[in-house]
């Protein structure tokens, strides 16, 4: 584990990245078998690992002084890269979608778009943007057993001694920034995170749901504006997204929304689960199986241009993600959350 690897169920060895410094495995380990017969350089390690670039990546090279701050998940498949040259931080905000597009979007900590160090070449879009369509990249992807995008079979399981959860007992459940102290926190969910019965299957009124209480400090140095999210993946074959609470254009003065108060603040929201009504849509299981959200605070430079100014019934989750992309992401949390019928 020193090496960041681990072997499978079918004693294969894989290296895997981490969200803590170093980020990236230190070194490589393993018993090196050289092919004889091999016209190759004698000491050329055969056979060699092969995987499809996302990019061409015979004009990259690397950036002097560059320091990794981290890496941040902002959405479904939708990461922000964060490092910082000569006291400037640097964000590069990519994401792909189901049919291979990957997009990147460069920005340094002050939401500009020009001089960035980055030392590659961003000639395949519009100003600080990049797309690429790599279909091959998807399909070579392996994500574990069965090669199957849903396995959790790789995924390190967290430690409950980690910092980056905290139990507050009964004042509600915190999450913790892996970058800052910001921290996320909503007294509506347990210490074993939970939520409440309490907070689940609201009645509406007037058509809408009272909205899960949600509070929040520290937010880091720099935030022109704050957006909230809660989501969560369907179990069907075709994954897809529903929007359970979508908040964007809060000032960062504002440090929580009270239980009930999504719809009743100085900032914007969009649809409930259902797309029909600008309200939030509480946790529910008629049918008896538990299900998971996934509650996500957003520090942005500032509030994404292409957002309205109003209450928007088409601004859902991932319209929110795309929007987001387009400035610079500080830093996020995301605190994720059961609902059991049982609770």
């Amino acid at each position: 584990m020193e090496a960041f690897g681990r072997e499978d169920s079918n004693g294969n060895y894989r290296y895997h990245a981490k969200t803590t410094a170093p980020y990236y495995m230190p070194y490589m380990m393993g018993k090196v078998t050289l092919d004889p017969t091999s016209t190759a350089p004698e000491d050329q390690v055969i056979p060699q690992a092969i995987q499809n670039a996302v990019r061409p990546s015979d004009t990259f090279k690397g950036v002097n002084g560059a320091v990794v701050i981290g890496i941040t998940e902002t959405g479904k498949n939708a990461f922000s890269f964060e490092y910082e040259v000569s006291g400037t931080k640097y964000y590069v905000n990519y994401s792909w979608d189901e049919n291979c597009n990957f997009t990147y979007v460069y920005n340094d900590e002050d939401g500009g778009t020009s001089n960035l160090p980055t030392n590659g070449s961003i000639d395949t879009g519009t100003g600080n943007v990049e797309s690429f369509n790599n279909v091959n990249f998807c399909v070579d992807v392996s994500l574990g057993e069965g090669g199957s995008s849903s396995t959790n079979s790789d995924v390190d399981t967290v430690d409950s001694s980690d910092d980056s959860l905290i139990d507050t007992g009964d004042t509600g459940y915190s999450v913790v920034s892996e970058n800052s102290e910001f921290t996320l926190s909503s007294i509506a969910i347990d210490s074993d995170g939970e939520i409440l019965s309490d907070y689940q299957c609201e009645e509406k009124v007037n058509g809408s749901e009272k909205s899960i209480p949600i509070s929040w400090s520290n937010v880091p140095e720099g935030t022109g504006s704050l957006a909230i999210s809660i989501h969560a993946y369907t179990n069907s074959a075709v994954v897809e997204t529903n929007s359970y609470l979508t908040l964007w254009d809060i000032d960062p003065s504002v440090t929580e929304i009270v239980y009930g108060g999504a719809d009743d603040g100085d900032w914007y929201m969009g649809p409930n689960k259902d797309g029909v009504g600008i309200s939030y849509t509480s946790p529910c299981n008629p049918n008896g199986n538990s299900s998971t959200y996934f509650m996500t605070i957003y520090a942005l430079s500032e509030t994404p241009s292409s957002l309205p100014s109003e209450n928007s019934l088409p601004v859902d989750y991932d319209t929110l993600i795309e929007a987001i992309g387009t400035v610079t992401l500080i830093d996020s949390i995301e605190m994720e959350y059961v609902s059991s019928p049982s609770n």
